[in-house]
C-alpha cells in the first residue's frame, strides 16, 4: 500500500537506523511513569531561552531523509492537552506536489498523567480526507500503585472478525537492582510465553547486563547476553552482545556487528556511535557502520516542550541523555578498499512552533513579513509586535544553508550567494516561529 510504504521508508528508518541496533520487537522500556516527559535538562550558556522566561512548544517536525540520491520528506503534527501532554500526532507525506495525511496516533492518560492507551489509525486510501473508522492497532498500559509500568497489551485489527485481537503482552517486574520483562504472544485464545529479559543495573541504576532467554520445551533457554560499560561521567562507552553456546554451556561467539562505541559532547549528548564486528581470525574489531548526531544548541530541554517521539530513546540499548534538540543524523559505512567512511544516509529534522506557553498566542504568518519576494541580493525581515530571535534558510530537500541569530524587530539577510530557485526561510521570534517560501532570482 502506497501510504504505508512511504511512511515506513521516511519515518521508521529514522528511529530504526539511529537507535535500533540490538533491539528486538519485544524489548520495552522499564518504569515509564509518564511517556511524555523528556529527560530534564540543565541550562547551557547564554543561548538558553529560559532567560526569557518562556517555553516554546514544538508543534510539528519536518523530516528529510536522503538515501542513494533520493529524498523522502515527511511531517508530524502534534496536538496537546491543557497539561501539554501529546494527545494526538498525525504523520504526513508528500508526493512532491502536495501533502497527504497518512497515519494518526491518539493517546489517552490516567489520573496520574501516565499514558493508558495508544490507538493508531491509517487514512482511508479511497478518500484521503477521512480516517479509517477501524484502528490499525492499539496498546494498553497498566501500572502499579507507585506508577510503575507493570503490563503492556498490544492488539491489532482483524478485518475478517471486524474487531481488535490480542497479539503481544509484556509483563514488567523490578526487584532492587534488577528487572525482568516477560513477553508472551497470543495464540489460540491464550498467551504463550516467548522470551524473558533479565536486566541488571549498577548503583546508578544504569543497565549493565541483559540476559535474554527463550521459552522452549517447558523451560527458559539462554539465548543472548548484552553487556554495557560506562565512562567516568556515566556515559555509555561500549555495548557488546554474545550468543549462548549450548555445546559448551558458556557465552561464546560475539554477535556480528554487535559492538557499539559512543563518544559524547560536553553536555553528555551522544555525538558519534561506531559499530564494529570482531574478526575471529585476527581477534581485532573492524569498523562496520557509524552514526553522527548534530544538535541545535539554541534549544535546551529546559526551554522547550518537545514532541513525544523522543520518549523511546531514553531506555534503549544505550540510555541517551538529550540536553538539546537533535537536528540531524548521518549514517556512514566503512569502505574496506579505501579504509575510510562513506556517507550513505542523512536525516534532517526541523521543528516548528506555533505557540508559546506563557502567552498561549498563535503566531500567524501575518505576525512577520519579509520582502522582496523574489529576491536577488537580500531579504528584509520584520516582526509586527515581537522580537526576532533567529533566521534559517534551507533548500527544499532540507539542507541547511544559513542560520543566524538576530535581535530587534527588523533585520536583513544576504541571499546573493544562493543559486536561483525556491527556498524555505524559518523566522523565529520570541513568540514562536513561522516557515515561508521565497524565490531567489
Amino acid at each position: 500500500m502506497k501510504i504505508r510504504k512511504l511512511l515506513t521508508i521516511g519515518l521508521l528508518l529514522w528511529g530504526g537506523i539511529s537507535f535500533g541496533q540490538g533491539i528486538n520487537k519485544e524489548l520495552k522500556p522499564l518504569n515509564k511513569t509518564n511517556f511524555q516527559t523528556p529527560n530534564p535538562a540543565k541550562k547551557n550558556g547564554a543561548d538558553d531561552f529560559t532567560s526569557k522566561a518562556m517555553k516554546v512548544r514544538l508543534d510539528s517536525v519536518m523530516i528529510f531523509s536522503h538515501y542513494d540520491g533520493e529524498v523522502d520528506q515527511n511531517g508530524i503534527k502534534y496536538k496537546y492537552d491543557a497539561d501539554n501532554k501529546v494527545i494526538e500526532n498525525i504523520i504526513s507525506f508528500t508526493d512532491g506536489n502536495q501533502w497527504f495525511d497518512g497515519l494518526k496516533e491518539v493517546y489517552s492518560y490516567n489520573s496520574a498523567n501516565s499514558r493508558s492507551e495508544r490507538v493508531k489509525y491509517y487514512i482511508d486510501e479511497d478518500n484521503y480526507l477521512a480516517w479509517n473508522s477501524n484502528p490499525e492497532d492499539k496498546t494498553v498500559y497498566e501500572y502499579d500503585p507507585n506508577g510503575n509500568l507493570t503490563i503492556e497489551y498490544e492488539f491489532y485489527w482483524d478485518s475478517t472478525l471486524n474487531q481488535l485481537k490480542p497479539t503481544w503482552k509484556y509483563e514488567y517486574s523490578n526487584i532492587g537492582l534488577s528487572s525482568v520483562v516477560i513477553s508472551s504472544f497470543y495464540e489460540a485464545g491464550v498467551y504463550v510465553l516467548r522470551n524473558k529479559d533479565e536486566i541488571s543495573y549498577n548503583s546508578d541504576m544504569k543497565e549493565i547486563k541483559n540476559i535474554r532467554s527463550w521459552w522452549q520445551n517447558g523451560g527458559w533457554k539462554a539465548s543472548t547476553k548484552a553487556e554495557t560499560t560506562y565512562d567516568a561521567k556515566g556515559n555509555v562507552k561500549d555495548y557488546i552482545q554474545y550468543f549462548y553456546d549450548d555445546n559448551t554451556q558458556t557465552w561464546g561467539d560475539i554477535y556480528w556487528g554487535s559492538k557499539s562505541t559512543n563518544t559524547y559532547n560536553a553536555s553528555g549528548e551522544i555525538t558519534e556511535r561506531v559499530m564494529s564486528r570482531l574478526n575471529t581470525s585476527t581477534s581485532q574489531w573492524e569498523n562496520e557502520e557509524k552514526h553522527v548526531f548534530v544538535y541545535d544548541n539554541v534549544y535546551t530541554f529546559s526551554s522547550i516542550i518537545l514532541p513525544n517521539y523522543y520518549e523511546d530513546y531514553e531506555n534503549v540499548v544505550a540510555p541517551f541523555l538529550f540536553h538539546h534538540k537533535l537536528d540531524q543524523m548521518k549514517t556512514y559505512l566503512w569502505n574496506v578498499a579505501t579504509s575510510n567512511w562513506s556517507s550513505t544516509f542523512t536525516t534532517n529534522q526541523y521543528h516548528y512552533s506555533t505557540q508559546t506557553l506563557n502567552t498561549q498566542t498563535l503566531l500567524e504568518n501575518a505576525s512577520v513579513s519579509f520582502y522582496p519576494n523574489p529576491a536577488q541580493t537580500q531579504l528584509t525581515i520584520s516582526a509586527k509586535d515581537d522580537q526576532l530571535v533567529s533566521l534559517q534558510i534551507t533548500d527544499l530537500n532540507g539542507k541547511l544553508l544559513s542560520k543566524q541569530f538576530v535581535s530587534g524587530k527588523s533585520t536583513e539577510i544576504n541571499v546573493e550567494t544562493l543559486d536561483g530557485g525556491i527556498y524555505l526561510i524559518t523566522i523565529e521570534t520570541e513568540k514562536g516561529s513561522v516557515v515561508n517560501r521565497f524565490v531567489k532570482n
